[in-house]
């Protein structure tokens, strides 16, 4: 770290900031190495699927097994037939090691680019027929049916075999009770009637009910006074015969197995999908003390990243390396704490890298007017650097303290105390020694360290005068000075803060002509 180096930066940088600081020599250096991994990975997973061999794949699975391995017992899976039972049938994971040879099979490229859509491949040696357990290879068994239990036709169990039920209009009786034209006799076979008689006056008698001719039922119509009707579930046939199962001789009573879609014979076979994946991965590397420079900071560099540069590839029997003594210890690095591996799977396909160092100097520094010590960072101080302040020097808080100063310089200007009288002399005295500091238009080290001691701080002032003195320090041209900004309290503190001013003209060992200009214009405007 040059002390020197920085001040040169932050004046080209930042110049105006510059003059109204000293900056204090406890630099902070941290190097930040930023990293931006792209690497390629393939994965590889072993399945086993069982289905049952029907007529359209009896022929295209004999031709599997006897099929010629393109390499070491594996081949592509091309049959569209084959292909859309793994698409289709639920499949199970075989357990298999990162380094299993099974999963050991050129991969597909195209002009050196990996496809990202990988063909499937299978294991020569697991692919096998065998008869289903179930139907023993018939493909049939006996009815699935609870009630048929492979005997196709049964004695129906409503009727118990006589093809009629009791009627349950009447429950078996073949009467029911009489109802009448009005509600009848209801049971009875009587119903009053009413009669006149010959002295002409009416009365009620008892009289057999002509609904039911006085017998108190009627002839149930359902059954036609049987007590029966023919039985609903077997329609009176007696029997019931299965709608499941078939009923020729040869497969009397049994149906089609459901374990393998009545083929009677299943395919096996292991196959092994592909899955190739692009990643990323950020990281960045701090090397020296803890800085106040927020992190997030740093991350924006990442856009700033040289070009990538593939530094691994690997290609079946093709392995290309290209790292830097740098670049390999940091991949390495990185594999392993990404658990990555170039010869077992999941396995490295490719990587690449990308990088920055940015070399961040935190600084320290004085403001001249204030005296408070605030802190600021170089980012990048290497290459293309940039100031970053954490705090604004300048700032102005408005608090109790500061509405007392406001409230007393105001009453002490009315009574023209001693106090008030001492600041004002203070005042000016600052305000010259900056028209001072920038009279040749420069301010330099020995002058500000100068000024500093001098004002010491401006607890003093209110936020208005503080405000006043650092847009002094801000302008360019400043104005000319006239008696009315030069009343001194008494001849005593103007010979005072002139002497000073000539102290100050020479601390930086030369008596600068502007210097003298300045300091000649006051005496003569005072006078």
């Amino acid at each position: 770290m040059d002390l020197t180096k920085v001040k040169n930066i932050v004046k080209s940088l930042e110049n105006d900031f510059y003059n109204k600081i000293i900056l204090l020599d406890d630099l902070k250096q941290c190097e930040y190495l930023l990293l931006n991994f792209e690497y390629k990975t393939i994965d590889r997973v072993i399945h086993n699927i069982e289905f049952p061999i029907g007529d359209n794949l009896k022929k295209t699975f004999i031709s599997l097994q006897n099929n010629t391995p393109l390499i070491r017992n594996k081949a592509f899976l091309k049959d569209s037939l084959i292909r859309d039972k793994c698409d289709s049938i639920k499949s199970e994971k075989v357990q298999c090691t990162p380094k299993d040879i099974r999963l050991e099979f050129p991969i597909e490229t195209d002009n050196d680019r990996f496809l990202e859509k990988q063909q499937r491949f299978y294991l020569q040696d697991s692919v096998k027929t065998c008869s289903c357990k179930e139907c023993s290879g018939d493909g049939l068994v006996s009815c699935y049916a609870s009630d048929c239990n492979g005997n196709h036709t049964w004695e129906c169990d409503e009727c118990i075999g006589e093809g009629k039920v009791s009627c349950l209009k009447c429950s078996g009786e073949g009467w029911n009770r009489c109802g009448g034209l009005f509600m009848g006799c209801g049971g009875s076979g009587k119903v009053k009637k009413t009669v006149r008689l010959a002295s002409g006056k009416t009365s009620e008698k008892l009289v057999n009910c002509s609904s039911c001719s006085g017998k108190g039922k009627v002839k149930c119509m359902t059954c036609n006074v049987t007590g029966k009707v023919t039985c609903s579930k077997c329609s009176g046939k007696r029997t019931i015969t299965c709608n499941y199962c078939y009923e020729d001789r040869k497969r009397y009573g049994l149906t089609d197995c459901r374990n393998c879609d009545g083929k009677g014979e299943f395919g096996e076979l292991d196959f092994v999908v592909s899955k190739i994946e692009n990643k990323k991965h950020q990281k960045i590397i701090i090397k020296g003390p803890v800085l106040q420079l927020d992190l997030g900071t740093i991350e924006d560099y990442f856009t700033q990243l040289n070009d990538k540069k593939e530094l691994f590839y690997q290609h079946n029997m093709v392995v290309k390396n290209d790292y830097s003594d740098f670049e390999k210890k940091h991949c390495e690095i990185l594999e392993q704490e990404l658990n990555l591996d170039k010869n077992s799977f999941p396995k490295v396909l490719t990587e690449k890298l990308a990088y920055k160092h940015i070399t961040c100097i935190e600084f320290n520094y004085k403001h001249i007017l204030s005296n408070e010590i605030h802190s600021g960072v170089i980012i990048d101080y290497n290459s293309a650097p940039r100031i970053k302040l954490y705090s604004d020097p300048e700032e102005l808080k408005m608090d109790l303290k500061n509405a007392a100063k406001t409230t007393t310089s105001f009453l002490t200007k009315i009574f023209k105390t001693k106090k008030f009288k001492l600041k004002t002399d203070r005042l000016i005295e600052i305000k010259l020694m900056i028209y001072l500091a920038k009279a040749d238009g420069k301010i330099e080290d020995s002058e500000k360290i100068y000024l500093s001691e001098i004002i010491k701080n401006l607890d003093d002032f209110t936020n208005t005068e503080k405000k006043e003195l650092f847009k002094l320090m801000d302008t360019k041209v400043l104005p000319e000075l006239t008696a009315k900004d030069l009343k001194f309290s008494s001849n005593k503190i103007e010979n005072q803060i002139i002497g000073r001013l000539n102290e100050m003209a020479m601390v930086d060992g030369e008596f600068e002509p502007a210097e003298i200009r300045f300091i000649e214009n006051l005496k003569n405007t005072v006078i």
